[in-house]
Parts: structure tokens; sequence; C-alpha cells
């Protein structure tokens, strides 16, 4: 039941009090997340209070150095000096120790400072694009305590605010911190992706999806097709829809196998032959189709290489097929057995 407010007393300080306290309380190894789940659900005061923390926590993150900068110069009052110096140190969540700095702290940092950053990091329809077009990886600093890691020849775009993500092509993986107030939606073409905190890698293109999960669970379903139940992947678990099939297969993976291209390798168990090519064709920068012969097949193995071709080599070695150079792509062939 959501509290009266009255003159002397607001139920929305003794919400931001608590919300403050589960903040620090989930940085804990063991943090009883039931818990903080059932004070979430209890009033709706409780989400609202966690939601602004959470921005102010982020803004203060991202602008700190500035703020900093401010409070030396003498531009900001002794509240958002000592708030500042308590982020620079130990980060924002310690301001729960310092609960009658938090009035002056928002309307300070609502009015003095933060809204002139609002069209840059606020706005609901900004849109910042990613592309790992050189042969590195590119990392990604979503929000506190979650990355995302774009391999080579891969894109993505991102809304901070709306919590989404479209995987344009390539993949990703993604490390996200557990936050059950809210739903981190990651589109792939067709198929969409829901987390609400685990580790996970994403591979999307012409030949299909693979979703594997490391730690957590995720919720995957077609956007296209409202009837159809979503499909729950948990940690130790693969999911892989090919393009030219509407079947998703569900299988085991090792937690080592996820995103295993972050060590420098590819490996695979039972993977069909054409989300293999898929993957080769990022390294080696053009297309690399599959042989008629081939369909069907699948591959089981690691392959080891800073580039297509001695992937290429490695995987003609190991099933004994050949490759050839047709038309600006690389077809692998038919088997040698």
């Amino acid at each position: 039941m959501t509290q009266k407010r009255t003159a002397d007393h607001d139920p929305a300080d003794d919400a931001i009090a608590a919300a403050l306290d589960w903040q620090a309380r989930l940085e804990r190894p063991d943090a009883d997340w039931d818990a903080f789940t059932a004070w979430l659900e209890s009033d709706a005061e409780h989400g609202a209070a966690m939601a602004a923390i959470d921005m102010i926590d982020a803004a203060l993150d991202l602008h700190r150095e500035a703020l900093r900068d401010l409070a030396e110069d003498g531009d900001v009052d002794a509240d958002i000096s000592a708030a500042t110096d308590d982020v620079h140190h130990v980060g924002a969540r310690r301001l729960a120790g310092r609960r009658w700095h938090w009035p002056a702290l928002a309307a300070a940092l609502a009015f003095a400072f933060l809204l002139p950053f609002a069209t840059s990091w606020m706005s609901p329809g900004t849109v910042e694009t990613y592309r790992a077009d050189g042969g590195q990886p590119v990392e990604i600093a979503f929000e506190r305590g979650s990355t995302i890691l774009l391999a080579r020849r891969s894109a993505l775009s991102l809304n901070r605010k709306a919590q989404t993500i479209e995987l344009a092509s390539g993949s990703a993986f993604f490390d996200v911190r557990h936050k059950p107030d809210r739903t981190l939606q990651v589109s792939a073409g067709d198929w969409e992706v829901s987390d609400i905190g685990t580790q996970f890698s994403l591979t999307s293109g012409p030949a299909g999806l693979v979703v594997a999960v490391g730690e957590g669970k995720v919720s995957v379903r077609r956007k296209s097709d409202d009837r159809a139940a979503a499909i729950e992947v948990a940690a130790g678990k693969r999911l892989v829809v090919l393009a030219n099939s509407n079947r998703a297969t569900l299988s085991t993976i090792a937690p080592d196998a996820v995103a295993a291209w972050r060590e420098g390798r590819l490996t695979y168990d039972a993977m069909p032959i054409e989300m293999v090519a898929q993957d080769i064709s990022r390294y080696l920068g053009k297309p690399v189709a599959i042989d008629p012969a081939l369909a069907g097949r699948t591959f089981s193995g690691t392959l080891v290489g800073d580039n297509g071709e001695q992937l290429i080599a490695g995987l003609e070695a190991i099933m004994a097929i050949d490759s050839r150079d047709e038309g600006g792509r690389v077809v692998l062939g038919t088997s040698r057995r």
C-alpha cells in the first residue's frame, strides 16, 4: 500500500533511502535478489525510486570529472562537492550513508549541471552506432557493471535510455549486470532476446542466428510471430536457427565455448556448416558459401587463426574438404573422403 504524504513527511524520502540501501546491498556477492524483487513489487514508488537513483548514479559516473572541476572552482555548493568526492573515490552508492545530502544533490544535479547534457545522454531518440571494422573486437561500456564486446566485422546500435540494442550483423558478447527491475532487449533481424542480467553471445547473419548462454538465462522470440511461445535459453545452452528453416534447435554448450572468439579461437559442437562458414566470412572479409553437397553437414572442433585463410585451412584439414575461389567469394567444396 502506498503511504500518504504529509506536511512533515514524504514517503518518497523513505523509498529513496531504502533504494539507496538496496543498491549497496546488491553489490555484495551474497545479495538476496528474491527479497529485493519482493520489495520492488510491493509499492510502485519503490520502482520509481530505484530508477531515479540509477539515473543519477549513471549521470554522476559519466560526468564525475566535470563535477569535480566545478567543485574545485567553487561553482557548486558544499553538498555537490561532498557528493562528487564520494563518487570519485567510492561510487555513488555510498551516498546511502549521507541521507541529508539527497534533496540538494538531486535538485542541484538536475538544474545546475545535468540538464545542459540532457539532449546528449537522456534523449529517448538517441541511438549510438558501433562498428568493429578492424581486426580487433570493440568493447562498449553499456551501463555501470555491464559491457558489450563486439566481434570483428560486426555492427550494432544501442539506445541506453530505452535499454534496446540492435545487432545489425556479426557477433557480440553481452556481460549484463543483474537488475530485476529492467529488461534489456537485444534484436537481431526477426529475433529478439530479452535479458535481466546474464552473460550470453549472439550471432546473426544471412545464414541464421545463434544464441549461447554462459550465465543466467535469456528469452528468445520471433518478432513476426506473436503466437509463438518464447524460447528460454539457460546457462550452458545454445539456440541455433538456420535462415532457410523455421526450426530452432536447442543443445548443450561448454561454458568456455561461449564466444570463444574472445580467446582467439572458434569452437563448435555439431554446428551446421552454414553457421561455421558465416563466422569464417567475418575473418576473411568476403562471403564464404558452401557447396550443395555439404548441405546438412555439421562441424565439431576448434579452429585457430588470426585470418580467414588460416581458419579455412583448419576446416579443410578436419573435415577433409576442399575450397575454391569463385566470383569474389570462397566456396567450401565437396568432401575428399
